[in-house]
């Protein structure tokens, strides 16, 4: 569409100033008393803000867990010496020695074997004489002291045999004869067993003592 068409405007002329005189009235100066210091507002302290307590976190114990496994077990290692070497059965031979080496080992220890068997085969012999001497000396002394008491006993036989026979009296006896002695205390000694011999008969035979 087509513009509107805009109609022009007057100018408009301002009337001149007007000037009014009035008097100038000097205002009074008014003297102030000096302002009291004022002393400097400290500022206001920041506010803190509290520090947080520290959070303590419980740490877990290790959990040992025992093993019902047994750790497994090395053999030694074997030195390797040049010549040795090991057998099936755990021992270590010695392939570089010669065989007059080990006879000459071997002969060695059979001579020590047969010094031993020597030596214990002389103690034995000294033990053997030595025993025999003790059995002999032992022997002597008892074939002795038989002598002695069958002579003794013999004597002491004749000499109650004469008496009970009245070819001697007990005055002619020699009170130091112990063959005399000897045969009046066996005389009695069989007199008191024989009586204690038919006591224990006759108690047996009537039940008295239990045997």
């Amino acid at each position: 569409e087509p513009a509107e068409a805009v109609e022009p405007v007057a100018p408009v002329e301002l009337a001149a100033p007007v000037e009014l005189t009035e008097p100038v009235v000097e205002a009074p100066t008014l003297v102030l008393p000096p302002a009291p210091a004022v002393a400097p507002v400290p500022p206001a302290p920041a506010a803190v803000e509290p520090v947080p307590a520290p959070v303590t976190v419980p740490v877990p114990e290790p959990v040992h867990t025992v093993s019902s496994e047994l750790p497994p077990t090395f053999a030694p290692p074997v030195a390797t010496v040049p010549g040795l070497e090991q057998t099936a059965d755990g021992r270590i031979v010695d392939v570089g020695r010669s065989v007059d080496e080990i006879a000459a080992d071997v002969i060695t220890r059979m001579r020590e074997a047969e010094q031993a068997t020597l030596r214990h085969l002389e103690a034995m012999e000294l033990e053997a004489t030595r025993r025999y001497e003790l059995v002999t000396a032992q022997a002597e002394l008892d074939a002795e002291l038989i002598r002695l008491q069958s002579r003794r006993e013999a004597h002491a036989i004749v000499t109650a045999a004469r008496l009970r026979a009245g070819e001697i009296d007990d005055d002619q006896v020699d009170p130091a004869d112990r063959g005399h002695h000897l045969a009046v205390l066996g005389d009695a000694v069989s007199r008191v067993a024989d009586a204690t011999d038919a006591t224990l008969n006759r108690s047996r035979g009537t039940g008295a003592w239990s045997t």
